[in-house]
């Protein structure tokens, strides 16, 4: 990958290429996040839940346990940071996933995890970022995540309709999202990708994560209460 998009050092510069980077292709890679010890014991907790309940390959709800609920998992002060910058404050969070893609899983189709807002022939900015952490090496052998760099500024296909997304990302390029254990990929939710098919005999897994700007309206009805507050009130008759 291009060094703007890989990025190993904390710090304003970080900051600044980090938002580069999700603005111009979609996301930003975030080398050595967690040490190996930390990512070790996010794996033991997850072997220890599913001894009790087998966890699915797909699994957008983790039990509430530690280390998984954990400051600096979700909210990691690196990443949210970066997170703010390019959200602002006002934020939701979701709750702490598990991606995982087993020996033998076929590649996924093309696809985007939040579609665009509005049916406009242009896009508006990032309002939702994807926080991938990696509890494994991801190497194209095992079904690392593929990307389509650009492609949350493309307008939408009909609802539903991924063939034809696979047609319009045939004539585009693409990169394999390589990392380490450790570390972390911000992601524009927007952006076209697929876990890719897994040829190896290890699991490649990851704890997913998704942040998005509050676009409800209780800001509106609390400024439009303190409005109506401060007009004056009629002498009463």
């Amino acid at each position: 990958m291009e060094e703007k998009q890989r990025l190993a050092r904390s710090g304003s510069a970080e900051l600044d290429t980090a938002l580069i980077a999700l603005r111009d292709r979609g996301f930003v890679v975030i080398e050595s996040v967690f040490g190996r010890e930390r990512i070790a014991a996010v794996v033991q907790a997850l072997a220890d839940i599913d001894r009790v309940k087998p966890l699915k390959p797909h699994q957008p709800y983790l039990p509430l346990v530690s280390p998984l609920t954990d400051d600096d998992i979700a909210r990691h002060p690196r990443l949210l940071e970066i997170v703010r910058a390019a959200l602002g404050d006002d934020l939701m969070v979701g709750p702490v996933g598990l991606h995982r893609q087993d020996p033998g899983d076929r590649e996924q189709s093309i696809h985007r995890d939040r579609r665009q807002l509005f049916d406009l022939p242009f896009a508006l900015p990032v309002y939702a970022i994807v926080i991938q952490i990696a509890l494994s090496d991801f190497t194209e052998e095992n079904g690392a995540t593929e990307l389509w760099p650009g492609s949350q500024w493309l307008p939408e296909d009909r609802a539903g309709d991924r063939a034809a997304t696979a047609r319009r990302a045939a004539a585009l390029p693409s990169c394999p999202l390589t990392m380490s254990a450790g570390d972390v990929c911000l992601r524009d939710a927007r952006l076209w990708h697929r876990a890719g098919a897994n040829r190896s005999d290890e699991p490649r897994s990851m704890l997913v994560v998704q942040y998005e700007r509050d676009l409800q309206q209780s800001k509106l009805v609390r400024f439009r209460e303190r409005k109506e507050r401060s007009r004056p009130q009629k002498p009463h008759s």
